[in-house]
């Protein structure tokens, strides 16, 4: 979500006084993690992300990066200046093994595009047309 203010001259506090005072008040919102930056006229990196700086963590096995990572936001966290630090690591989602007969598949006349059409409309990001009634 992006917010504009109004010119400096027609407010009483610069960005930076505005955006602690929003933290401040978002911060006990459940579900809700707002990273808050002022805009900057020059950008520097190749990617949009929830924080003014970024720094990238590589590895050469991802075991090191999700035993890692964490540890360094933690530390990152406990230095004072520092201000809305967050990952984009997506490390914690749901993951599902499943195992089609396909003889037995074949057998009740569904082939194997079907069972892929279904999964992918059931756990796909597929995009569907909007209809109206017009």
């Amino acid at each position: 979500m992006f917010a504009q203010l109004k010119p400096i001259a027609e407010r009483k506090a610069n960005a930076d006084a505005v955006i602690a005072r929003l933290r401040k008040k978002t911060a006990g919102i459940p579900g809700a993690s707002l990273f808050f930056q002022s805009v900057q006229d020059v950008s520097v990196g190749g990617r949009f992300g929830g924080a003014q700086y970024q720094y990238t963590l590589q590895a050469d096995k991802s075991e090191d990066l999700y035993h890692w990572a964490p540890l360094i936001m933690a530390r990152m966290r406990q230095v004072p200046e520092l201000r809305d630090i967050n990952s984009d690591q997506q490390d914690k989602g749901l993951q599902s093994y499943l195992a089609i007969d396909r003889d037995t598949a074949g057998r009740l006349g569904v082939s194997m595009q079907d069972i892929d059409n279904t999964l992918g409309d059931a756990f796909g990001q597929r995009q569907f047309p909007q209809f109206t009634k017009g």
